[in-house]
């Protein structure tokens, strides 16, 4: 690597990524590699700053969480290897990836790791690279949203998350995989490229962001008690029995509202608006810097 640009969120995480950033540069250019860092002052822009990436840089760095690759990630015009300092509050990627979460380490990473080929999802015009999910799951992420004055940490959640869940109306999903309709009726719909989801839980256990396929989950019951136990069973890692939630994969999907209520979606850990979404995977559309072992299969 002899040159790349360094797409810096000011205020991922706790508001760590400058500090991340400068550590970043410290550490590439005593290696010898022609830093250029642009930072990042509203959403969308690190999509724009990716797609003006010069033709003689050899990587792009993000500094940021899910949402800040994901940026990246859709506005790259070409083939062009990626490395990742997770300075977000979930980390989903770095943790599927196995990228150290420490920002030195992670630093040197850029320098030693491999390009690793991944998956990307595609929702309606935009790419993911982590995951998608509508109902409540949509409804917390915009309470945090319209919430969000600056740098978070997990304890922001924590208000929004509960004013979402006691005052959201669950609305029926109707899912459509490769062409055919899941006989159920949903009422949070998951869809994932990743193992990991929000840190700690992992609704599609079984997933790989580098298996060629999306991965699904779907709550059956809109009681606030089979939610609870829908986030217990993530949180352990496993499924629920048929009765109490849907599992599966496909490379296709649709989400529709199966009712006259609006169903929000969230993208990434970034609301993208209410249901209907057409949804795919882009299978090997991405390279990322990654230890040798990288990728979970």
């Amino acid at each position: 690597m002899q040159r790349a640009d360094l797409i810096v969120n000011p205020i991922s995480g706790s508001g760590e990524a400058l500090r991340a950033a400068q550590l970043t540069v410290g550490i590439l250019e005593k290696s010898g590699v022609r830093v250029r860092q642009r930072i990042t002052a509203a959403a969308g822009q690190a999509r724009q700053f990716a797609s003006e990436v010069e033709p003689d840089c050899d990587a792009v760095i993000t500094v940021g969480g899910d949402g800040t690759l994901s940026e990246v990630l859709a506005g790259l015009t070409r083939d062009i290897p990626v490395g990742l300092v997770p300075i977000g509050t979930a980390n989903v990627v770095s943790r599927d990836l196995r990228i150290p979460r420490d920002p030195k380490r992670s630093a040197r990473l850029l320098l030693e790791g491999v390009p690793q080929t991944i998956d990307i999802g595609k929702i309606n015009d935009r790419r993911f690279v982590a995951m998608v999910g509508a109902g409540v799951d949509g409804a917390i992420v915009k309470a945090i949203s319209d919430a969000r004055t600056g740098p978070i940490s997990k304890l922001t959640y924590v208000w929004p998350t509960l004013k979402a869940i006691g005052s959201f109306k669950p609305a029926p999903i109707v899912m459509t995989v490769d062409g055919t309709k899941v006989d159920a009726t949903f009422y949070g719909a998951f869809i994932t490229n990743t193992r990991n989801y929000g840190g700690y839980f992992s609704v599609t256990p079984n997933a790989s962001i580098a298996d060629g396929i999306l991965h699904w989950a779907g709550q059956t019951s809109p009681r606030r008690s089979s939610l609870l136990r829908f986030a217990i069973a993530a949180l352990r890692r496993k499924e629920l029995p048929q009765s109490a939630a849907r599992y599966g994969s496909g490379k296709r999907f649709t989400l529709e509202p199966g009712g006259p209520d609006p169903v929000p979606v969230e993208v990434d850990g970034d609301f993208f608006g209410y249901l209907p979404v057409t949804i795919e995977i882009l299978p090997n559309a991405a390279r990322i810097i990654c230890p040798k072992n990288g990728a979970s299969r």
